[in-house]
């Protein structure tokens, strides 16, 4: 063999090692690619894996809160129906309290206008009788005066006669007053009554299950 055929020989051979190194190398390569593919492949499904786990751990996480939110919601409204249940009695209780006191009010605002008419009555019957005293005191003056030589004896006697009559004109005088003196006490007495009882219902608490009735004046405040 000549030179310049192992020459050749030689190039060749380097050829085909180079060729062979670079289809050694493109096989790693590839495999090395393959390999990276799988890898990443198998990571990407764990993490689809693992997001669908936390997705469901999630949802589930949610769903029990709703859950407990929705009971909580639930045995709070239920509280809520069962206080305003609760306060409507109250309440129903309180107008059938103040129903009742009003009538009663109004019943003993009756008979308090029923006294004052009858005091009424009674006033104008002594103003009566004293216009009457008045014009009997005035005519016996003028019998008086037309009267001459009487005695001692019946000038004492009509004194007499005289100063008894005007004492019973001041008694109706005096029973007069005391009849105004009544009528105006009544009254006063009525109106303490009425702001009273407007107090003593606004300051009662709607919240109390118990409602105490407010006493009513007896029947001492008629004399």
């Amino acid at each position: 063999m000549d030179l310049s055929t192992a020459i050749a020989a030689g190039l060749i051979g380097l050829v085909a090692g180079v060729i062979a190194g670079i289809f050694l190398r493109k096989a790693i390569y590839e495999r090395d690619i393959e390999n990276a593919h799988r890898q990443a492949q198998r990571i990407i499904a764990e993490a689809q894996k693992e997001a669908q786990t936390r997705r469901r751990e999630a949802v589930i996480e949610a769903r029990e809160q709703l859950a407990e939110e929705k009971k909580a919601f639930d045995k709070e409204a239920k509280e809520t129906r069962q206080e305003l249940i609760q306060l409507e009695k109250q309440l129903a209780n309180l107008e059938d309290t103040l129903d009742r006191r009003s009538s009663q009010y109004d019943e003993k605002e009756k008979e308090i206008e029923k006294r004052t008419r009858q005091i009424e009555s009674r006033t104008k019957a002594l103003d009566l009788q004293e216009e009457e005293l008045k014009k009997l005191l005035e005519k016996e003056r003028a019998q008086l005066e037309n009267i001459a030589g009487i005695t001692e004896a019946q000038a004492r006697e009509l004194l007499l006669e005289n100063l008894d009559k005007e004492m019973q004109r001041e008694q109706a005088l005096v029973i007069n007053r005391y009849v105004e003196e009544t009528k105006e006490t009544c009254k006063r007495r009525a109106r303490d009554i009425l702001v009273s009882t407007i107090q003593r219902i606004a300051s009662e608490e709607v919240s109390e299950t118990t409602i105490s009735t407010v006493p009513l004046p007896s029947d001492d405040m008629k004399g």
